[in-house]
């Protein structure tokens, strides 16, 4: 199979834009695989007529756009990934004296996200530390709260 280098020309209608404008020479097929006539899907993204792609859930897709006078075909292949929504922590409270350690445990919701990746704080280091697992050291007296994030996705 040979390869051809196209180039799309966009024309400008008579109020000078196309923004939101439906091109209807051009079909949207999603499908799970690499072939145009491969299963459709919906279940990663869907495409609107005027070819605007929305997310629907992990996974790859492929957007097939194929031109209705030609039969020219371009296929673009999404990867979607699923975003921490929500993360919790155990134990919730903990008594430590001087010295002493403990681990927090991270969970992330939903269980597909894709990087579940945390960042940890202290809001006074002098009294406690945390490490990038969650350790927690006891420094000295007093009250301090430990936070957990979701690291920048």
């Amino acid at each position: 199979m040979s390869k051809k280098n196209l180039t799309a020309t966009c024309y400008i209608d008579d109020n000078d834009t196309v923004a939101g404008s439906e091109y209807s020479g051009v079909t949207y097929k999603v499908t799970s695989t690499l072939d145009v006539n491969g299963t459709a899907t919906s279940k990663v993204i869907s495409c609107t007529n005027k070819g605007i792609v929305t997310a629907r859930g992990a996974g790859t897709a492929y957007l097939h756009c194929i031109s209705n006078d030609s039969g020219v075909e371009t296929m673009l292949e999404f990867h979607v990934t699923q975003m921490g929504e929500s993360v919790s922590v155990t134990p919730t409270k903990a008594t430590m004296f001087p010295g002493g350690t403990t681990t927090i445990t991270a969970t992330v919701t939903p269980d597909t996200t894709a990087n579940k990746d945390v960042v940890w704080s202290s809001s006074d280091e002098s009294i406690l530390t945390v490490d990038e697992s969650g350790k927690v050291t006891a420094k000295a007296a007093g009250t301090a709260t430990v936070f957990c994030k979701l690291k920048d996705q």
